[in-house]
């Protein structure tokens, strides 16, 4: 009875191990999987497809037969439908052809960098000429709109350059909105030496300070569309500060009879200043409802 509870114990000890043996190994199997698994989708999430155009067509000879088997294909592309030196081109060796002679092929699979995305970027149109083997080149046809989506790879760049080519430069605005901005620091900061130079504050108009460079004119503008003369806080439309203004009219003031018109509120209220004659004030129906003579200082 003894002998027989020991080999019970015994038995039951060695189920207990294998089992505990059979699952360490699936749990290192699984390990194994999951870790193939990640390093599988990591490489495949990395890889960036090359720039690839699936085309398909018939082959034929030259008395328009089907042919089949495989055979040497030359693509070529150009910038028009006749004449011109191709733009691009590769051949692809024992295209495989069905039995009536239809084939399917990824133009740039030769390539490393496959079908160049700059070919598509200027706008115009792109022909595509198909020579099999050594027959003469088949009528060129025309490429439609899904290859000129390679030119969706520009969008990462900003004018055919990396956005690392460019830097932002603090303008140095303050809390209200006040602040400059100078192009010598944007210089430093992007390593591009732009074709001018100066600096420049808020709200004030630029003026050329010499041939290449920008500064601070005297006219200034609010974001109400106030303009000021040597002030940075006109109350009107226009405002002169230090200073007087000037009207001359279109014939400078030159000539007797030559005019010089400034108006109030509409056309048919003038301050009106006739050169060698006087100056007159204007009404509605009456351009000179009074006028004082230049000579004389009589008011009429």
């Amino acid at each position: 009875m003894k002998l027989r509870i020991v080999c019970v114990v015994a038995a039951f000890l060695s189920l207990n191990l294998t089992l505990a043996a059979q699952n360490s190994v699936a749990q290192s199997a699984f390990s194994q999987i999951s870790a193939s698994q990640a390093s599988g989708s990591s490489a495949a999430s990395a890889q960036v497809p090359p720039p690839l155009i699936q085309f398909s067509n018939v082959a034929t000879d030259e008395s328009g037969n089907a042919l089949t088997g495989a055979v040497n294909i030359t693509f070529s592309l150009y910038n028009a439908q006749q004449g011109g030196e191709p733009l691009w081109s590769e051949t692809q060796n024992d295209v495989q052809l069905d039995s009536t002679g239809h084939y399917t092929v990824q133009l740039g699979s030769t390539q490393p960098n496959g079908v160049p995305t700059t070919l598509f970027t200027s706008g115009e149109a792109r022909w595509l000429g198909v020579q099999i083997a050594d027959q003469p080149l088949q009528p060129r046809v025309l490429l439609l709109s899904v290859p000129y989506a390679l030119k969706a790879g520009d969008a990462q760049t900003i004018g055919g350059l990396p956005p690392s080519a460019f830097a932002r430069v603090s303008s140095g605005e303050d809390s209200a909105g006040n602040g400059s901005f100078n192009f010598s620091a944007a210089t430093s900061a992007s390593g591009v030496s732009p074709a001018f130079s100066g600096g420049g504050t808020k709200g004030y108009l630029a003026v050329w300070s010499g041939s290449t460079s920008l500064t601070d004119s005297l006219l200034f503008e609010t974001p109400l569309g106030n303009i000021g003369v040597s002030t940075s806080k006109p109350s009107q439309k226009f405002e002169v500060s230090s200073g007087n203004l000037l009207v001359q009219g279109p014939a400078n003031f030159v000539g007797s009879g030559s005019t010089a018109t400034v108006y109030v509120g509409d056309v048919n209220h003038s301050v009106e200043a006739i050169s060698h004659s006087g100056l007159a004030l204007g009404a509605y129906g009456a351009p000179q409802a009074l006028f004082i003579s230049d000579f004389t200082g009589d008011v009429a």
